[in-house]
């Protein structure tokens, strides 16, 4: 096996952000993501009380949809380059999202429960073109924007005449 290879494995997946309409649009407008989201860091020798600004990404598709209509998938290689990933466990409840295997908890009250797959980017995300492989929509997602605004809404072209749209099934 080659050194790259070593050095590469596993940072190969796609990674996924769920948002907003507007905040996709906006996030498409500007070429970036903002850093909005803010972690605990102990990964990266950070004091405990030290947050440190970035942004959050899922390994799960069906996680991201969780966090809004439209999800951004993004390239995890590319990404690596130019970006620190850091992986970071968040527990939630399992009825939010049927994909995620369920975990066993030690000394929580709440013995089943899955993980938000996390990795979380540190610092924002630009330009966005550079690590944007595709923007998901689910159908009724489509359905539910059309029945808010006209199809031909100006305010929603970046997103809806995005060229890396495709709308899915709904999951």
């Amino acid at each position: 096996m080659r050194y790259f290879e070593i050095i590469n494995e596993g940072r190969d997946a796609p990674l996924y952000h769920g948002t907003g309409f507007y905040n996709a649009i906006e996030m498409i407008k500007r070429d970036r993501i903002e850093a909005r989201t803010s972690h605990f860091a102990p990964q990266l020798g950070m004091l405990r009380q030290m947050q440190i600004p970035g942004v959050s990404l899922s390994r799960s598709r069906t996680v991201a949809f969780e966090f809004g209509p439209a999800v951004l998938v993004l390239d995890q290689r590319k990404l690596v380059q130019t970006h620190k990933l850091v992986p970071i466990e968040y527990w939630w409840h399992p009825e939010r999202s049927s994909d995620i295997p369920s975990k066993r908890s030690k000394g929580n009250t709440i013995e089943d429960q899955g993980t938000e797959a996390e990795e979380f980017c540190i610092g924002e995300i630009k330009p966005l073109t550079r690590f944007l492989i595709s923007i998901l929509m689910e159908q009724k997602s489509l359905r539910a924007l059309k029945n808010q605004l006209s199809w031909t809404d100006v305010a929603t072209e970046p997103l809806l005449k995005h060229p890396l749209l495709k709308i899915i099934k709904d999951i």
